[in-house]
């Protein structure tokens, strides 16, 4: 009798293991992500990073973030329902600890494929920062792509059904998210709201084509929009820009579309806007929203890069990275990352090369000043403007405390004097003197790139 039952388990084993087998060949796999070995983890992690997407995989290389990452694999366990909460205030400059965790905890779920369903909960979040959410759905819009290459090449594999924000409960951040935010790039259900003038996600990956028009007139259109936003924005709350200005926004807003894209891995960038109209209490003003960001070579990389054409300026970053080494400057509020970040910024600093012919080093300054121009007389601080620059572990805040001043130098061809813009952030005015840790610091999160946000508040008085 035991010698039957014997026989019958081992028929039953022998049926199993035939089973498992067909299963894995059918899925492709090869059996990889049906074994608990380290060594099949491993070969999973590398089936899965290869699927990324450029963006994805600079970061995920990248050894100064946390997202993405293949020894997480290990950690997450199987679930049918995962709940994530949104923070508070969901800002990568003003909650940058918890709005980070929040991104990766997100974006590592979904990579890790260890979920059937999560949920993004906004019961708690009352303020969400632009920059914040684009980069939470830049990240989700490619991770996306990545999850469906992952289902559609191993079927037996996939366990994500869907993706979903719930509990939106406060009015600005469901306006925010409807209008240009994760329901009107993921989904189709994006509103129309009477007091906002949305800048819907602009993308744009330079070609290698054999038409170089394609390249200019497609960063060209880019502009236009980018401009005819502001416009837009400054006229709801009775205000015009004069010829003058249209002409310099456009040049500027031209000068920084390149930058994010020639400093991306891949030459891409995006872009997005949100504007919002507040009428009540005999007050009419706006609250205007830009970012741009690219994932790539942060500005200090740029420069630190040994091949950077530009070794006159490096020059001079070494030259103040001395002198604040030798004065005992530098601690853990200004790096040297800080510091060259800062210099970069300044008029006529560039990290292209000189024989292009082309003048640059202007954008980063006349971004700033002309955003902040868009206050018209009212250009003194409020709680609200600001223009934030995050590049790595570099965070630059301006908010009009301390302002954009001008210098004297002579230029070595001619001899003659001319003035050039500088922002130091002390009240100084010299660029060797320490900025305001308040504004220029060095801080934990890495952003794997550059990203500028700026928040504006603009109400009617003179024209711009």
């Amino acid at each position: 009798m035991k010698n039957i039952k014997l026989i019958k388990v081992r028929i039953a084993e022998k049926r199993h293991k035939k089973k498992l087998r067909r299963r894995r060949k059918k899925s492709g796999f090869k059996h990889v992500f049906n074994r608990t070995s380290e060594r099949n983890y491993e070969d999973a992690a590398r089936i899965k990073h290869d699927l990324l997407s450029d963006n994805l995989r600079y970061i995920s290389d990248n050894p100064k973030t946390k997202l993405l990452k293949h020894a997480l694999f290990f950690r997450s366990g199987l679930s049918k329902l995962k709940v994530i909460k949104v923070p508070k205030i969901f800002s990568l400059v003003d909650n940058s600890e918890e709005s980070y965790k929040f991104i990766e905890e997100v974006i590592n779920c979904i990579y890790h494929n260890r979920v059937r369903k999560l949920r993004l909960d906004y019961s708690q979040c009352e303020v969400i920062h632009l920059g914040a959410q684009v980069y939470l759905d830049v990240l989700l819009k490619e991770i996306f792509v990545y999850a469906k290459t992952l289902a559609s090449r191993f079927k037996n594999h996939s366990l994500l059904e869907n993706v979903r924000s719930i509990n939106v409960e406060n009015e600005n951040v469901d306006k925010l998210l409807y209008s240009i935010g994760s329901f009107a790039i993921h989904t189709n259900e994006g509103k129309d709201f009477d007091d906002i003038i949305p800048y819907q996600l602009c993308e744009f990956r330079k070609k290698k084509s054999s038409d170089p028009l394609f390249n200019i007139e497609t960063k060209e259109r880019h502009v236009t929009d980018m401009v005819q936003y502001v416009m837009d924005s400054v006229n709801r709350v009775g205000k015009q820009l004069s010829p003058d200005s249209i002409e310099s926004l456009s040049i500027i807003i031209g000068e920084v579309l390149i930058n994010a894209e020639e400093h991306s891995t891949n030459n891409h960038r995006f872009s997005i806007g949100y504007f919002q109209e507040h009428n009540g209490n005999k007050k009419h003003y706006g609250i205007f929203n830009l970012t741009i960001l690219n994932f790539g070579h942060t500005i200090y990389d740029s420069f630190k890069n040994e091949n950077c054409p530009r070794k006159d300026i490096v020059s001079k970053m070494n030259e103040l990275s001395k002198y604040y080494t030798s004065n005992k400057l530098f601690s853990s509020s200004i790096k040297e990352e800080t510091l060259w970040t800062l210099y970069a910024l300044q008029e006529e600093i560039t990290s292209v090369s000189p024989e292009k012919n082309i003048k640059r080093g202007n954008g980063s300054i006349k971004f700033i000043e002309n955003f902040f121009n868009l206050k018209g007389s009212g250009k003194k601080s409020d709680k609200i403007s600001r223009l934030a620059v995050l590049s790595g572990n570099a965070s630059i805040v301006f908010d009009g405390k301390y302002g954009i001043g001008e210098k004297i130098k002579i230029n070595e061809k001619t001899g003659e004097e001319e003035k050039f813009q500088v922002m130091t952030f002390n009240d100084s005015g010299n660029i060797s003197d320490k900025p305001d840790k308040n504004y220029v610091k060095f801080v934990k999160n890495h952003f794997p790139g550059t990203i500028i946000s700026a928040q504006i508040l603009i109400s009617k008085d003179d024209i711009v």
